[in-house]
């Protein structure tokens, strides 16, 4: 990571918010926000975890 996301993430106050990875080379720190969808594009559910838990 660079320092600038280091001070970033140093400054966050949310206790609950997590280091995420996307790729081997990228984080974050956050949520995650996981949907299901119909073939027709319909919203069926969503779900919002922390960073951390996977994709899968």
């Amino acid at each position: 990571m660079t320092e600038d996301n280091l001070e970033h993430l140093a400054e966050s106050k949310d206790k609950d918010a997590r280091i995420g990875h996307k790729t081997a080379d990228t984080s974050f720190s956050g949520y995650k926000t996981h949907i299901a969808m119909t073939d027709e594009r319909i919203l069926t559910a969503a779900v919002v975890t922390s960073g951390e838990k996977g994709d899968g």
